[in-house]
């Protein structure tokens, strides 16, 4: 059923773009008077998307391009009426080159291509303090937040090897990596590397991993890496996974690490938590930001999330959050006392572009009140 649903949709988005490249390519045609105006619009049209696709794939960035371009193209159809509604004849002559040759979505299109590409590749260090009543030290904890690295599609090793250095000179008591730090698209030597950089992060209490949905490579049918070599690459770098357990880091904190809730089975919330002491900071590590009441009434002080990209895309987030699969998108928020945080994440997927949020790692400061 999958595989139905994402060829539908394959061909509906390769579909929409052709109609889309014909409008606005018979439309520049339209000022040279030219012959066989619809036969030409059709053949360019079809042309310039089966160049995007042997470049760079139907869901590649070239497509992502003639989408944002049909989108500032509908935005100037609405700018040109409004404007000969407001100003009759003089705006006709005025516009007409400008919007037939589509000149303004291009440049618009193209600036913002250069403002995502800037904001996926360069992360930056987003900050957090998180204040409790709970009996921890005075000093607190810094704890480092990682996740959706998707290493092997857009991430490079010097930028990872940055950030590495910058969590390091913080001096932060634990790493979390809060999942999606490989994928589908990850090969077994990126595997490796990844893991070995990672690996290197300096910190007082070591570095803790929890699993997400790509991270098993599960939504393709032949992937780069094995789980044993996944297991491997993780644990051979000092990496301790957290699969539904608990560890006690320090004194007065508790970091629990949850299983994906995309695994065929994880333990409960109540199963979860039956066996620490709530008088402790409890700290979740899950994947996913899904069942936060839920996680607040158990009696979890803070949970850190990642999985959203932040939207990544505008206006994904927001179309997920409104259908229901994310509860948070992206940053802090306080639910029934508890506080949860979720990282737009060091990378993205797909398309080496966003929109929406910026990549960055996090670091919270657990404090006494």
């Amino acid at each position: 059923m999958r595989h139905i649903f994402f060829s539908v949709f394959l061909l509906g988005l390769g579909g929409g773009a052709v109609l889309g490249l014909y409008v606005l390519i018979r439309r520049a045609l339209g000022l040279f008077s030219l012959k066989h105006e619809r036969l030409l619009s059709l053949l360019g049209s079809l042309g310039i998307l089966a160049l995007v696709v042997a470049l760079d794939g139907l869901l590649g960035v070239g497509t992502l391009a003639i989408l944002f371009l049909l989108l500032f193209s509908l935005g100037a159809s609405l700018v040109r009426w409004g404007i000969h509604v407001l100003f009759p004849g003089k705006s006709r002559r005025s516009w007409r080159y400008l919007y037939r040759l589509s000149l303004i979505p291009l440049l618009c299109t193209a600036l913002l291509l250069g403002y995502g590409y800037r904001n996926m590749t360069n992360p930056v260090c987003t900050s957090y303090t998180v204040t409790t009543e709970k009996d921890i030290p005075r000093e607190g904890y810094r704890v480092a937040l990682l996740s959706d690295l998707h290493y092997g599609s857009i991430l490079e090793a010097d930028t990872l090897q940055e950030v590495c250095r910058e969590i390091s000179q913080a001096q932060v008591d634990l790493v979390i990596l809060c999942g999606d730090v490989v994928d589908e698209s990850t090969g077994l030597s990126q595997l490796r590397q990844v893991f070995s950089i990672l690996g290197d992060i300096e910190s007082r209490y070591g570095i803790y991993y929890v699993y997400g949905n790509h991270d098993r490579a599960t939504y393709t049918d032949s992937p780069g890496f094995t789980q044993e070599e996944l297991t491997g690459a993780i644990t051979e770098n000092g990496i301790r996974i957290l699969r539904d357990e608990a560890v006690e880091i320090g004194t007065g904190l508790v970091l629990i690490g949850r299983e994906d809730r995309s695994a065929p089975a994880r333990l409960s919330l109540e199963q979860l938590t039956e066996q620490v002491d709530g008088s402790r900071f409890l700290l979740l590590a899950d994947h996913q930001p899904r069942e936060l009441a839920e996680k607040a009434r158990a009696g979890i002080d803070l949970q850190v999330s990642g999985h959203t990209h932040g939207g990544q895309i505008f206006p994904l987030g927001y179309i997920s959050l409104f259908l229901g699969l994310n509860e948070m998108n992206y940053g802090l928020r306080s639910i029934d006392g508890m506080t949860a945080i979720v990282t737009s994440g060091l990378a993205g997927w797909g398309f080496p572009i966003r929109t929406q949020a910026r990549s960055e790692y996090v670091i919270v400061e657990i404090l006494p009140r």
